[in-house]
């Protein structure tokens, strides 16, 4: 169970749960926003185990301190102490793309960006309608090279993704990959905004006000709306925690790269 829930999650943010002597409960694998009840008995009483979830389960700890108690909470705070060493909100983002102590490369950008809103366009095969506007036949020896150096450059950086966790992969793509968002949240997010629509803690409490009608809102953007509409800070608890996975995707990514240019084609084939 730990393992298919570091698969979603990732492993900073997944461990195994420890029962403490005191009469505190205690999930028996600790993860953002769900908690956790594995048996392993011959004959399992379903119900008792879910009114034993039921019963231990609470809201997780978006405010970080002493007394944010056990759980991911503390987690979260180890992770900020070791890469993100800001005093406050406002210096935790210091410039677009740059999370606490942690900036990505130009290389890293350009690569990153070409790959989640570009790749896809430079690697299908092109009509010839398209190719007459371009004034480039499809299947001209220009096109044919420059799609073949479009598909091994997305193939390289494909496979420096794959080996990230699935958290930083998602991170990243929701960081780079441009889309539209409601200008509320975007205005109350700014570069933020995609990753943290992504944060598994986010999605489970988008699930937990569907789930307690607190909310109609089909889609975790959505819902993002209508939180900013009544209140143009209710997303300020949720920034911490995207700066802090977008700075361990980045340098996990930076780390698989290597140094070197980036490998995107130039415009010039």
């Amino acid at each position: 169970m730990r393992r298919r829930l570091e698969e979603v999650f990732g492993k900073t943010f997944v461990r195994r749960g420890v029962r403490p002597r005191s009469a505190q409960a205690a999930a028996d694998v600790v993860a953002p926003g769900v908690w956790v009840e594995c048996k392993a008995q011959r004959r399992t009483n379903l119900r008792a185990a879910l009114r034993q979830a039921a019963g231990g389960a609470r809201p997780p700890p978006l405010r970080r301190g002493r007394g944010g108690g056990p759980g991911w909470g503390r987690e979260i705070e180890r992770v900020e102490r070791r890469w993100t060493p800001f005093s406050g909100e406002v210096s935790m983002v210091h410039s677009p793309f740059r999370f606490g102590d942690v900036s990505p490369s130009r290389a890293a950008r350009h690569e990153l960006r070409w790959f989640f809103n570009e790749a896809l366009k430079e690697v299908d095969l092109p009509s010839n309608f398209v190719g007459l506007l371009s004034g480039v036949s499809p299947g001209s020896l220009a096109a044919v090279e420059r799609r073949a150096e479009a598909i091994h450059s997305a193939r390289k950086i494909r496979d420096r993704l794959a080996t990230l966790s699935t958290l930083d992969a998602i991170m990243l793509q929701a960081l780079y990959e441009e889309r539209p968002w409601p200008p509320r949240v975007e205005g109350a997010l700014g570069v933020l905004t995609g990753p943290v629509a992504a944060l598994p803690i986010v999605k489970a409490e988008h699930l937990r006000a569907l789930l307690g009608a607190r909310s109609r809102a089909q889609t975790v953007t959505a819902w993002l709306d209508e939180l900013v509409a009544a209140d143009r800070h209710a997303l300020a608890l949720w920034r911490p925690e995207a700066v802090i996975a977008c700075a361990m995707a980045v340098t996990a990514y930076e780390r698989a790269r290597g140094k070197g240019g980036s490998v995107v084609p130039s415009e010039g084939g």
